[in-house]
């Protein structure tokens, strides 16, 4: 009787066992949710926004039900601008698509089925910096002159949503780019320039025995064949501003005293830009900014100018930069273009003959560009 029972238990283990190994594995459906990201940026009357979505699909072979239990954000981060970056929650409000019972706030995804959330970007970053004021670079639309477009702008986005209190996370890394036009005008209202205007500016440090100085010029070549003609009706200023110490400016008013190259009439007013010609603006620079302080004695950092070589007849500046900017319109329809440039002078204090220089040793300070 005692073998009888000890052979029952056995084959009552074997049998356990076997049926624990042919049960299937079971799927988890906190691993099967599927993110994705996309991303439009929408320029009509009523919106100048990025529009975008955020889309998460059920991966699982059986149908989720319950609670919605959301937690989820987008993280948008300029590609151009790393330091500028925006945080966006995903609220329940966002749902645009999906089924979600309004009175138990159960959410039903069936298998392949999803859920969009969408919501929208105004620009600004998480430390409520508007990007089109401090980081976009804009230029004349030359598809409807009397508004602006940005370079364009590229963003890394990486999303994260969880739908269930007991289900995983999805996560997204996608990109998107676009160019921001910094107004609304109607299509129909649009001007085209008879010409492309393309603007540049051009910098020359002068060191002669007559000036220590540097000349500025900002130019608008038409690039097309047809003139273009109007009312000379300048609008604008040129900013120079130094990339190590931004509290140093100085900012120049244009106007028509500056022209140096160009068909003006100044009995009547017009100005002509013959095909493929130029219209040139000039400034001079003394190293004075907006405080009017002498930047040769309260800014520039000197070393003796060893390419004269070691009498120290004169000093020179370690190499400074400076960033240039100009918002400015030429006539009342040719509307606003914005010109960007930089400048890299190495400032010297005194006019020394060159033929006075004991000998000439390579100057290692700074290499004029």
């Amino acid at each position: 009787m005692r073998e009888s029972w000890i052979l029952f238990f056995s084959l009552l283990i074997v049998s356990l066992s076997s049926c624990e190994e042919s049960l299937p594995p079971r799927n988890d459906p906190s691993t099967f949710l599927k993110a994705s990201f996309r991303a439009t940026y929408v320029y009509s009357p009523a919106m100048n926004d990025v529009v975008f979505q955020v889309s998460v699909i059920n991966g699982f072979d059986e149908t989720l039900e319950g609670p919605l239990d959301l937690d989820g954000f987008v993280l948008i981060k300029s590609t151009e601008h790393p330091q500028s970056q925006k945080t966006i929650t995903i609220s329940p409000s966002d749902l645009i698509h999906g089924f979600r019972d309004p009175h138990t706030g159960m959410l039903i995804l069936n298998p392949g089925d999803s859920v969009i959330f969408q919501s929208t970007w105004d620009f600004t970053d998480d430390l409520f910096r508007y990007l089109p004021l401090t980081a976009f670079h804009y230029s004349t639309d030359l598809t409807c002159t009397q508004r602006l477009i940005a370079d364009p702008e590229s963003f890394s986005v990486y999303g994260k949503v969880k739908l269930y209190k007991q289900s995983g996370y999805g996560t997204t890394n996608s990109s998107f780019a676009f160019r921001h036009i910094d107004r609304w005008i109607p299509p129909n209202e649009c001007k085209t320039s008879p010409g492309v205007l393309v603007t540049a500016f051009w910098t020359e440090y002068i060191y002669n025995q007559e000036e220590n100085d540097v000349r500025v010029l900002l130019s608008a070549k038409n690039k097309v064949g047809d003139g273009i003609s109007g009312i000379l009706n300048l609008d604008g200023t040129v900013v120079m501003r130094s990339i190590r110490d931004s509290t140093v400016h100085k900012t120049f008013v244009i106007s028509p005293a500056n022209l140096v190259h160009g068909q003006y009439n100044p009995a009547t007013g017009a100005l002509t830009i013959a095909g493929n010609d130029s219209v040139i603006f000039g400034f001079v620079w003394d190293f004075t900014d907006d405080a009017s302080r002498d930047l040769r004695t309260s800014f520039f950092r000197y070393l003796p100018d060893n390419s004269c070589d070691g009498s120290h007849q004169r000093s020179i500046a370690l190499p400074e930069y400076f960033d240039l900017t100009s918002r400015w319109s030429i006539t009342a329809s040719s509307g606003y273009a914005i010109t960007h440039g930089t400048l890299k002078v190495c400032q010297i204090d005194a006019w020394v003959d060159p033929a006075n220089c004991p000998s000439y040793v390579p100057n290692p300070v700074c290499l004029f560009e």
